[in-house]
């Protein structure tokens, strides 16, 4: 399977996968869909923490998704954060532990609404 080409088709792979109750996929799926600049900015690790699953469930969720791995996913959400809210250079580049500030500082301007005009808790439907 190809990557998703744009956030619509992101946000419909999502909703397919977290409607799978069985699968620990469906809750990083679930968080994916809630937290979409934790993906983007959080390290796999963190990610499969936060979801009470191991790391293999994250990189699942991405191989499902379409991407290689965790990294390439991850950049699929930076980019279209970057292009959905006009960031300047510091979204470009990978807040790091060795900068908490940054780390706090664009997750704060990002929210937990990080994708304007696509809405990730009702595409899908039947949830």
């Amino acid at each position: 399977m190809a990557p998703p080409r744009d956030l619509e088709e992101l946000s419909l792979r999502l909703h397919r996968l977290a409607s799978n109750r069985r699968d620990t996929i469906a809750d990083v799926a679930d968080h994916a869909i809630e937290h979409p600049y934790e993906i983007a900015f959080g390290a796999g690790p963190g990610v499969a923490s936060r979801c009470g699953v191991s790391l293999s469930s994250v990189v699942r969720l991405a191989h499902n998704l379409g991407f290689r791995g965790v990294r390439d996913m991850r950049s699929f959400y930076r980019r279209h954060l970057r292009d959905s809210r006009g960031c300047e250079d510091d979204c470009s580049s990978t807040p790091s532990s060795s900068n908490p500030t940054k780390v706090i500082h664009v997750a704060r301007s990002i929210g937990d609404d990080g994708f304007p005009g696509v809405d990730f808790m009702s595409a899908g439907s039947g949830r």
